[in-house]
């Protein structure tokens, strides 16, 4: 039997498509050259590494937004297990974990249903702090189109907010 964990890895989180355009203008799908992201304002590698930054951000500002049930979504961030480096996707099982609040030595005990139930809440955890970060990111981009543009704009907005 597959833990939490596990299943919760092997899942693609999404988020709201209304941040699509944050997506296309600072990170590259698929990857891209160092220069070539450079040339073309795109900060994140990867889709994903955009999609963790605003788990964090969210979570630094205690902003949670849930997908509603009858919103448009998005999923073009791979699947949790694949993502990198190792260690910031580790500490992002962590958060999501601790925000779920479901004391650890229970996960021991659930039953295959409740394994997938539990992993699918804890990723609407994640798909709901990273569109409180990508809400905030939409509020920077909203009052000056350019400030994200900036060399360290993505450094300063984690540290001076």
């Amino acid at each position: 039997m597959d833990t939490v964990i596990t299943k919760f890895k092997i899942k693609e989180p999404r988020f709201a498509e209304r941040y699509e355009h944050l997506f296309a203008r600072y990170s590259r799908k698929w990857g891209g050259s160092e220069q070539d992201r450079l040339d073309k304002v795109k900060v994140f590698a990867k889709n994903y590494e955009l999609y963790m930054y605003a788990f964090f951000l969210g979570l630094k500002h205690d902003r949670s937004i849930p997908l509603g049930s009858s919103e448009k979504s998005k999923s073009n961030v791979m699947r949790i297990e694949d993502w990198q480096p190792e260690v910031l996707k580790n500490h992002l099982v962590a958060c999501t974990l601790v925000k779920d609040g479901t004391p650890f030595r229970k996960y021991d005990f659930m039953t295959e249903d409740e394994i997938n139930k539990k992993s699918t809440e804890l990723k609407e955890i994640v798909e709901a702090y990273t569109n409180g970060g990508l809400s905030i990111l939409q509020e920077e981009f909203e009052e000056d189109k350019k400030a994200l543009d900036e060399p360290f704009a993505f450094t300063e907005l984690v540290f001076n907010t």
